[in-house]
């Protein structure tokens, strides 16, 4: 009787570990899904695919590009020229389609003195297309595009600096930090591409993850200069120094939709937007960006 004492005391231990194996595998499987679904979107049932009817299109959109794309402050909606673009788009294809707000660091990355790589969120399938994104000869490496939808819009690039005053000669960059928008076509091996520029080292790189940060970087002079194409926006907060002579080389088409290489998607989008373009629809949305997206 003396020897059934530690069994049974062996059997309840046993049954005791399992419980508490059991319950931390459940805690730790409630973490990972939570996880999960904190950080990918879902529009169709696992069981869709891009060939079925019912597949809803998924597009991810900024929201700090001017009236191409913006969050209207009023209502909190995403507005501008992509969106009217791709609900143009879709509804001339008879497609289903959502656009979803992202951050565009998950269409495509760059870190500073790193190489620049397809974002998690398309690479990872959490939407189908990345709208407003121009060909580079790295992001052709990774995905493909649709056609490009507006002309190309940026053609001069300048370095721009805190003081007008400044004696920074763009043509040499020895020992200088050079601010770069993440992500963004002006870019560290963009910069390689100008014979003109000399010293510029990838170590000097300081990246930022929007206009407004990227001014800010540069007015408070953490950097000596930014790298980026010449616009009113930055024209209107920095200086920027004489350099007209620089055609932009960072981009190899205009604006367009990106997407994963394994994607269906263009097979219909560029069909729709070749019609939407021979039927007058695009030139209302076109005409929109000018007098609603102002």
């Amino acid at each position: 009787m003396a020897s059934s004492e530690p069994s049974r005391y062996g059997l309840f231990l046993v049954f005791a570990i399992c419980a508490i194996v059991s319950l931390l595998a459940l805690l730790l499987s409630s973490v990972a899904i939570g996880r999960s679904s904190a950080s990918k979107f879902t529009v169709n049932p696992g069981t869709l695919k891009q060939e079925d009817d019912d597949y809803v299109w998924t597009f991810a959109a900024g929201h700090s590009w001017h009236g191409f794309e913006y969050r209207d402050e009023s209502t909190g909606e995403l507005r501008g020229f992509t969106v009217d673009l791709i609900n143009a788009v879709c509804q001339e294809a008879n497609k289903k389609c959502e656009i979803i707000r992202d951050l565009y660091i998950n269409c495509w990355d760059a870190k500073a003195g790193g190489p620049a790589h397809g974002g998690t969120g398309l690479m990872g399938g959490w939407y189908d297309g990345c709208s407003a994104w121009s060909q580079t000869r790295q992001r052709l490496n990774t995905f493909k595009f649709s056609k490009p939808y507006v002309q190309q819009l940026a053609e001069k690039i300048t370095f721009y600096t805190a003081d007008a005053d400044s004696d920074l000669d763009w043509r040499d960059l020895t020992n200088r930090t050079v601010a770069f928008l993440d992500g963004w076509p002006a870019s560290e091996d963009c910069i390689l591409l100008y014979d003109e520029i000399n010293g510029f080292d990838k170590s000097n790189a300081r990246h930022y993850p929007s206009i407004e940060e990227f001014i800010v970087g540069i007015q408070q002079k953490e950097v000596d200069c930014g790298f980026a194409a010449l616009s009113e926006k930055l024209q209107k907060e920095l200086h920027h120094l004489t350099t007209d002579e620089l055609d932009f080389k960072c981009t190899l088409s205009a604006p367009s939709i990106m997407m994963r290489k394994d994607s269906q998607l263009d097979t219909w989008w560029n069909e729709a937007f070749d019609r939407i373009r021979a039927n007058g629809k695009y030139s209302e949305v076109c005409r929109d960006l000018y007098e609603v997206h102002v």
